[in-house]
C-alpha cells in the first residue's frame, strides 16, 4: 500500500468526523459571502439607508469573521487532537513526522478547499434571494441585484488566511509531539489538586456576580453615571470577570464541597467524572457563556424595538413638526392652513427661536443651536424654570447619550451675526418636551427672557425662525398631508419631522437590524452547539475505555446513562444560565442608557421570552447530542 493509499483510506475512514467540520466551514463561508455582497453593492451604500450598510454591515461581517476563526480553529484542533492515538500507531509502524504532517495537512487542505468552493457556489446561488429579502424589508424598489467579483475575492482571501493559520497551528503542534505523547495524550487529564485559594476566589466570584444586580440599579438610577459609556464598558468587564471566577473557581469549590455531603455518596460516579473533566471544560463554559449573552442581546434587542416601533414613534411630541427660518421653508399662511386642515387638527402651535453658531467659522445650520426663551418654555411645558441673566438650561431633545459637551457648570460661547454671547450652563438634562428633531441639533438652549429678547432683536433678520408644531387626532392618516407639505418644505437640513415618518423609518431599520442580528445569533448558537458536540464526540474514545473498565466492576447501562446525562446537562445549560443573567443585565443597562426607561418593562418581557426560546433550542441540541452519545456508547458496550 502506497502513501497515497494511506491518505485516501484514512480520509475515507474519518469522513464522518470531517463532515461536521466541512458543513460548519461551508456554512460560515456562505454567510460571510452573502454579507459581503451587500457591502459591495454601490446602490445600497449610496442609498437612503447608507448608514446601515456603511457601518452596521461591516461590523456584522467582522463579527461573523471573528467567530468563524474561533470555531474553525477549535474544530480543526479538536479533530486532530482526537486522532492522536491513531497518528501514534502510524508512527510506531515507521511513518515519519514529516509524513504524518503531510497526511494531516493534505486532508485538511482537501476539506478547506472543497468547503471554500462549495461555500462560494452556494453563496452565489443564495445571494439573490438574500439581497431581495433585505431590499423587501427596507422597501427599496429602485435597487437591483448586484454580484461583485470583490465578494468572491474577499471571501476567498479571508478563508484562505484562516486555513493558513490552521495549517501553522497544526504543524507547530505536531512538531512538539513524539510517539509517546501521541499514544498517551488521550489518557492524560488537564487537572490540578483543589487549593484553598480556589474556595476564596470562588466565593469572591459569587459575591461579585450577585453584586452586579445592585451595581446595575445604582448606575441606571443616576443620570450622570448612566450616560457615561465608560461605566457600561466597566460594568460589562466586571460582569464577565465575575462569571469567569464563578465558573472557574466557584465550580471547583462546589464540586469539592459536594464530596463531603450525602449527595456524593448517591452520585459518586457522576460527581467524580465531572470533577475530573472540569478543568478542561471551564474555558469552554466561559466562552459559551459569552456566546449565550451575545445571542440573547442580538435577538431580544431588535425584537423589542420592532414590537415597540409604534410606541417609540408616539414619543414624538407632535404629529407633524417643521422649522421655518428667515431664509428657508417659507410657506404662505393660507396655503399652510389649507394643507393642514385636510384632517381634524387637535392642536397647532408656533414657537419662535433664534439660532446661534457654536463655532466662529462660517455659519451653517449644522453648527448652530436653537435658543428659546424661558417664558415660552414654561408656557409650553407647564414647568417653572427660572434662569438668571447669563444662564442657560441645555435641554436634550435626541436619544444621544450625554449632553453634547455642555454639562452643568460648563461655559459656552455662541456667535451671532455681529456679536458673541457667553453663557453658563446651570443644568442639563434629556426630557420629553415640545420640540423634537426638525432642527439639526441634539439640544435646545433655554435662556433668561431678557437675554433671549436681546439675542432675538440682534439676530432676527438672518438667524431666527419658528417651530411649527401640529398635533392630529389620528396620526396614521397624516401621510398625504406630509406629502403635500413636502412640496414647500424642501430644505434637506430642516426636514419635516412626523410621527408617521418616524414609525416607517423605525419599522425599516428595526426589521433590518432584526434580520442581521438573527443571522448572527444563529451563527453563535450553531457554533456553540457544534463546539459542545465536537468536544463530546472527540472524547468518546476515552469515555468508552472508562466505561469498559467500569462495566467489569458492575456498572449498569442505567447508571451509565445517568452519569452522561448529568455531565451533558452541566456543559449545555450552565452557559445558558450565565448568558441569560448577563444578557438581561446588559439589556437593562442599554435601555436606560438610551433613554428608554418608559419602555423598560416591554424590553425585559421580550428578553425573558427570548431566553425561554433559547433554553428550549438548547434543550433540543442537548437531546440530539445525548441520543447520539448514548447510541455510540451502547454500541461499544455490546
Amino acid at each position: 500500500m502506497t502513501f497515497k493509499d494511506v491518505i485516501r483510506k484514512n480520509f475515507l475512514g474519518n469522513v464522518k468526523q470531517y463532515l461536521s467540520f466541512f458543513l460548519c466551514s461551508t456554512f460560515s463561508i456562505v454567510i460571510f459571502f452573502n454579507y459581503t455582497t451587500l457591502i459591495f453593492n454601490k446602490q445600497l451604500i449610496e442609498g437612503e439607508n447608507q448608514d446601515m450598510f456603511r457601518y452596521v454591515m461591516p461590523v456584522t461581517v467582522v463579527g461573523i469573521l471573528l467567530f468563524s476563526i474561533f470555531f474553525l480553529i477549535y474544530a480543526s484542533t479538536s479533530f486532530v487532537k482526537g486522532r492522536n492515538k491513531e497518528l501514534g500507531v502510524y508512527m510506531s509502524l515507521g511513518m515519519t513526522r514529516k509524513q504524518i504532517k503531510t497526511l494531516v495537512n493534505t486532508q485538511n487542505a482537501i476539506i478547506n478547499g472543497t468547503s471554500l468552493v462549495a461555500g462560494l457556489l452556494i453563496g452565489a446561488i443564495l445571494s439573490r434571494m438574500f439581497q431581495l429579502t433585505i431590499l423587501k424589508i427596507l422597501e427599496m424598489k429602485d435597487v437591483t441585484f448586484y454580484l461583485d467579483y470583490k465578494s468572491f475575492l474577499s471571501t476567498a482571501i479571508t478563508f484562505l488566511f484562516i486555513s493558513f493559520f490552521i495549517y501553522v497551528k497544526t504543524t507547530r503542534r505536531m512538531n512538539r509531539m513524539d510517539i509517546t505523547m501521541y499514544l498517551k495524550e488521550d489518557r492524560t487529564v488537564e487537572t490540578r489538586p483543589y487549593q484553598k485559594w480556589d474556595g476564596i476566589l470562588g466565593v469572591i466570584g459569587g459575591v461579585l456576580l450577585v453584586a452586579q444586580i445592585f451595581v446595575l440599579f445604582v448606575l441606571t438610577s443616576n443620570e450622570e453615571l448612566r450616560k457615561n459609556m465608560g461605566f457600561l464598558a466597566g460594568y460589562a468587564i466586571l460582569l464577565f470577570f465575575a462569571i469567569y471566577l464563578t465558573i472557574a473557581k466557584g465550580g471547583r469549590t462546589m464540586l469539592e464541597k459536594c464530596r463531603t455531603t450525602s449527595y456524593y455518596t448517591k452520585n459518586m460516579l457522576a460527581v467524580s467524572t465531572i470533577q475530573k473533566k472540569y478543568d478542561q471544560n471551564k474555558r469552554i463554559l466561559f466562552v459559551l457563556s459569552i456566546l449565550s449573552t451575545l445571542t440573547i442581546i442580538f435577538v431580544a434587542s431588535p425584537i423589542s424595538l420592532l414590537n415597540l416601533s409604534e410606541e417609540i414613534a408616539l414619543m414624538e411630541p407632535n404629529t407633524i413638526e417643521y422649522v421655518e427660518t428667515t431664509k428657508e421653508n417659507k410657506v404662505d399662511p393660507a396655503t399652510l392652513k389649507e394643507i393642514l386642515n385636510k384632517q381634524p387638527v387637535k392642536e397647532q402651535r408656533e414657537v419662535s427661536f433664534v439660532y446661534l453658531s457654536t463655532t466662529n467659522q462660517e455659519q451653517h445650520l449644522e453648527a448652530s443651536i436653537p435658543i428659546i426663551s424661558e417664558k415660552d418654555y414654561n408656557t409650553k411645558t407647564g414647568n417653572k424654570l427660572s434662569l438668571k441673566q447669563g444662564e442657560c438650561f441645555n435641554m436634550g431633545v435626541d436619544w444621544i447619550p450625554g449632553n453634547n459637551g455642555m454639562d452643568a457648570g460648563s461655559k459656552i460661547t455662541l456667535y451671532g451675526e455681529e456679536k458673541d454671547y457667553s453663557l453658563h450652563v446651570c443644568s442639563a438634562a434629556h426630557e420629553d418636551t415640545f420640540v423634537s428633531k426638525s432642527f439639526p441639533s441634539p439640544s435646545v438652549l433655554i435662556v433668561n427672557e431678557l437675554d433671549y429678547q436681546k439675542m432675538y432683536e440682534e439676530n432676527k433678520a438672518t438667524m431666527s425662525g419658528v417651530y411649527h408644531l401640529i398635533s392630529y387626532e389620528d396620526w396614521k392618516k397624516t401621510k398625504p398631508i406630509i406629502d403635500e407639505l413636502s412640496n414647500y418644505v424642501t430644505t434637506k437640513s430642516l426636514p419635516i419631522n412626523a410621527t408617521i415618518l418616524q414609525y416607517e423609518t423605525l419599522k425599516k431599520s428595526y426589521s433590518t437590524f432584526l434580520f442581521v442580528s438573527i443571522v448572527l445569533a444563529i451563527l453563535f448558537f450553531v457554533s456553540g452547539g457544534a463546539v459542545l458536540y465536537l468536544r463530546q464526540m472527540g472524547e468518546l474514545g476515552k469515555t468508552k475505555e472508562m466505561y469498559q473498565k467500569l462495566t467489569g466492576i458492575g456498572i449498569t447501562t442505567k447508571e451509565r446513562k445517568q452519569v452522561t446525562r448529568k455531565e451533558l446537562q452541566l456543559i449545555y445549560f450552565l452557559p445558558v444560565i450565565f448568558g441569560a443573567f448577563a444578557g438581561g443585565c446588559i439589556i437593562y443597562y442599554l435601555t436606560n442608557l438610551f433613554g428608554g426607561s418608559n419602555i423598560l418593562s416591554q424590553f425585559m418581557k421580550t428578553t425573558c421570552k427570548v431566553i425561554l426560546v433559547y433554553f428550549i433550542s438548547q434543550m433540543v441540541f442537548y437531546l440530539i447530542t445525548k441520543r447520539k452519545y448514548d447510541r455510540e456508547l451502547h454500541s461499544f458496550m455490546k
